[in-house]
């Protein structure tokens, strides 16, 4: 799954907060499918374990770019098993609390 996270004048935990909001907000939408719920449950999942267990100070500490200070999107690509963030087409492996 990739979830593309908007850094612009926001840091990657911030907006990651933000991804999070708006996707149970969509999720609580009566008008949506249940095929398309099943998809935004997946991605509140993905995103609460990254919000819970992610260290974003050390990640903010040695990309400076994750902090907000730039206007640029991220990816998070969630695996089975892992997680990475797309920084400028280079892959990091996320710091883990």
């Amino acid at each position: 799954m990739k979830i593309v996270l908007d850094l612009r004048g926001f840091c990657i935990k911030k907006s990651a907060e933000k991804k999070y909001e708006r996707a149970l907000n969509k999720y609580f939408n009566k008008k949506i499918s249940e095929d398309k719920k099943a998809a935004i449950e997946k991605e509140i999942e993905a995103l609460k374990f990254f919000l819970q267990n992610a260290d974003f100070s050390k990640l903010r500490g040695r990309y400076k770019e994750l902090s907000g200070v730039k206007n640029i999107r991220v990816a998070l690509l969630v695996g089975k098993q892992d997680y990475k963030i797309v920084l400028n087409d280079k892959i990091i492996k996320p710091y883990w609390k």
